[in-house]
């Protein structure tokens, strides 16, 4: 969306409410009661929802939502440290490209997003929003890992890129 992602979800949850549904934020699944392969009640912030009728649109991780039916799942999820850096330009990528993939271990990031190609109603026209994005898994996480250490090793490897512009 020019006017960034906010504003699709937003558009999303009108739509949804149009048709008559319920949407439950900041909200607590404590439980889920199901019988020959359907959900048929959810309980949410103690109260019980019944959704025999009904269809489920869940954000929950799929090995939580998976133990609420009985089922064990051993997935594991890649974390990401995620940093926005506000440039003095809107030309921040070359060409039209919106994100660049990276693959190498002497760079802490996978991705580059150039936002200000994706949403450019919804920044100022004198700036720029480049993201990083740094993943890494459960058996990666340093007990010592120092924030400030990880935006400077980010910005010197923004900084190698030759042709990252300001």
């Amino acid at each position: 969306s020019k006017k960034g992602a906010g504003h699709v979800y937003k558009k999303i949850l009108e739509i949804i409410r149009i048709q008559g549904a319920n949407v439950f934020f900041e909200s607590e699944v404590k439980g889920i009661t199901s019988s020959k392969n359907k959900i048929k009640k959810i309980l949410i912030n103690d109260r019980n929802i019944n959704t025999e009728s009904s269809y489920i649109i869940s954000t929950l991780p799929v090995p939580i939502l998976a133990r609420f039916l009985g089922l064990e799942m051993n997935l594991k999820y890649r974390g990401v440290r995620v940093s926005n850096w506000i440039t003095s330009t809107r030309e921040i990528l070359p060409n039209e490209y919106g994100w660049v993939y990276f693959d190498g271990k002497d760079i802490p990031f996978t991705r580059l997003t150039d936002y200000t190609k994706m949403s450019p109603d919804s920044i100022d026209l004198s700036k720029g929003i480049l993201t990083a994005e740094c993943p890494f898994s459960a058996d990666e996480i340093d007990p010592l890992y120092d924030k400030n250490h990880h935006i400077e090793k980010v910005r010197q490897s923004l900084l190698d890129i030759p042709w990252l512009k300001n």
